[in-house]
Formats: structure tokens, C-alpha cells, sequence
């Protein structure tokens, strides 16, 4: 009676491990192919930059009720990122861009791809990271809102190796302690403000881009939904005062 016992629990034991390692061998089950050299590609991470900084750099009217004290801003605007555009640029330009920053470390050789997700009310973001024959897919699923100070918060519900799900708490943490062997230590700082952003202690501030004609653009909403990436902002002067207007 214990020795079948024991061996039944050995099976189901055996059986969990060989489970998990074949989930963490695979790739999500949302993952897609993607041939960085694919000139069509290169041609969507092109457009998608352009329709973006067309979008931030447009002369908008100004809003139509401004309170007291108000300095000059537009009424809220929107627009959206489909996933594959994103996922373009993410592959195609993203590297470039990385390189054209001193600040930041070169693209690793070992990442092959990287990728998004847009589902209702949640981005999944994912890597798959080669190591000799073998490639592993790391991912996250993050659920972006706003805050009622316009803070941006980015908290991680989940953290998945190939298909096996992770408590994401634990693994933030973890890798919050191995940041020294895991990055260049001029990134520190970034990454461990990047991690607590993920555990959900701190968010992102002040969520705005800055233009170089004294405007700059503000993040309202960001609403992840079936495969777009639903973003609204609004333009308004840097350090305006009352009355001010872009010129």
C-alpha cells in the first residue's frame, strides 16, 4: 500500500516537472513569427514613427473652456497603435534607436524578438531570448492606469516562462536582487525604478513627452482593447501661463 502510494505520488510528481519544463520550452500561446527582415516590416516600423510624431507635433485649437489660472492646452485628443505596427517597431527601429543613445546599452545579441499584446484592459509583452540551440520566451502581462494625480501606474499581474505561469510578485523580487549580475551597473537605477513600477510601488510621475517648441504632450488614457493600443492625450505649453499661446 505505501510503495504503490509512493510511486503514484512519484508519477505525479514526475509528471508536473516534465509539464513544466515543456511549458517553459514553448512559446506563448499568443506569439507570432516575425522576419525583422521582411521589408514590409521595415516600412510599417517607418510609418508607425512618422504617424506618431505627426500626432504629437500637430497645431491643435485650444480648448474651449479654459478654468481661471489655466495656461493654454488643447481639448484631449486620441489615437491608437495597432499591434502589429507596434510589434514592427518594436524589432526594427527600437534596436536603432537604443543605439543612437549613449545612455543605453547596446541591443543584446542573445534577444530575438521582442512582442506585445493588446487585450482588454492588459498589455502582454514578451521576449524570446536565445542561448545556444535553445530559445526561451519570457513574458508579462501589465495592466496600465491612470491615476488620479495623472500618475501612470504599471503594475504586473503575471509573469509567464515559455507557457508556465509565475507568481509575478516573487519574480520581481527576485530579480530585483540579482540586478547586479544581470545588467551593466549604469543601468541600476533605471531598472530598479522600471521593477518597482512593475510590483505596482511607484508609478510613472509625470507621463508626458516633451516637444522641442515649448509645448508638450500629455498622457490622459491609455486603454489597451483587441489588438489596438487606444491612447489619449492632450497638447498644452510647457510652464504656460495664463493666455499663452503655441506658436
Amino acid at each position: 500500500m505505501v510503495t504503490g502510494l509512493t510511486l503514484l505520488v512519484i508519477a505525479v510528481l514526475t509528471g508536473v516537472v516534465l509539464i513544466g519544463y515543456v511549458l517553459s520550452q514553448s512559446a506563448p500561446a499568443w506569439w507570432r513569427t516575425i522576419d525583422t527582415d521582411d521589408p514590409a516590416l521595415v516600412v510599417a516600423a517607418d510609418e508607425l514613427e512618422q504617424a506618431v510624431g505627426r500626432q504629437l507635433t500637430l497645431v491643435r485649437p485650444p480648448a474651449e473652456r479654459l478654468l481661471p489660472g489655466q495656461g493654454w492646452q488643447s481639448s484631449a485628443w486620441t489615437t491608437f497603435i495597432s499591434v502589429d505596427d507596434a510589434n514592427a517597431w518594436l524589432n526594427v527601429n527600437l534596436p536603432e534607436w537604443l543605439a543612437s543613445d549613449p545612455d543605453m546599452p547596446d541591443w543584446p545579441e542573445s534577444i530575438e524578438t521582442l512582442q506585445v499584446r493588446f487585450v482588454r484592459d492588459r498589455i502582454d509583452v514578451g521576449v524570446s531570448i536565445r542561448h545556444g540551440r535553445e530559445v526561451r520566451y519570457v513574458s508579462a502581462s501589465v495592466e496600465p492606469r491612470m491615476g488620479e494625480d495623472g500618475s501612470l501606474w504599471l503594475p504586473a499581474t503575471s509573469i509567464h516562462i515559455g507557457r508556465l505561469p509565475l507568481p509575478a510578485g516573487v519574480m520581481l523580487a527576485k530579480a530585483d536582487g540579482r540586478l547586479e549580475a544581470l545588467i551593466p551597473a549604469e543601468l541600476h537605477d533605471k531598472a530598479q525604478t522600471l521593477l518597482r513600477m512593475f510590483r505596482g510601488i511607484e508609478p510613472v510621475p509625470n507621463p508626458v513627452i516633451r516637444l522641442g517648441d515649448g509645448r508638450q504632450v500629455r498622457l490622459l488614457e491609455i486603454l489597451p482593447r483587441r489588438q489596438k493600443l487606444i491612447v489619449t492625450c492632450r497638447t498644452e505649453l510647457s510652464g504656460a501661463s495664463r493666455g499663452d499661446r503655441p506658436e
